[in-house]
């Protein structure tokens, strides 16, 4: 892990690969923002697609300001270093991002 030092605050930054079950096809290693504060991790939708993560589910989502949006829900493992966080369930933020439920690594 390291410290970004081009952002203010200086954020700390780690490598991760994502993986895509259950054919494997994978990304990475790419960096990633690690903040210990938040409930999720975004991923560009881009590297979904070039993923061909398979659809879960369909779900509705309501953004901080009260709306409500039907997005849909993804599947990847992220693995970082030795650490496996298998099948974590994507939900589409916008046509660029997703998010990753946060768990435990295994």
């Amino acid at each position: 892990m390291h410290y970004d030092l081009s952002v203010f605050p200086p954020a700390p930054q780690l490598e991760i690969r994502l993986i895509a079950p259950p054919h494997g096809t994978a990304y990475g290693p790419a960096s990633a923002f690690v903040d210990t504060g938040a409930d999720a991790t975004i991923v560009p939708m881009e590297i979904i697609r070039l993923l061909r993560a398979g659809t879960v589910t369909l779900k509705t989502l309501r953004g901080y300001t009260g709306g409500r949006r039907s997005v849909r829900t993804y599947l990847v493992d992220v693995e970082i270093g030795p650490h496996m966080m298998p099948a974590q369930r994507c939900d589409q933020r916008s046509s660029s991002l997703v998010h990753a439920s946060r768990s435990s690594l295994r």
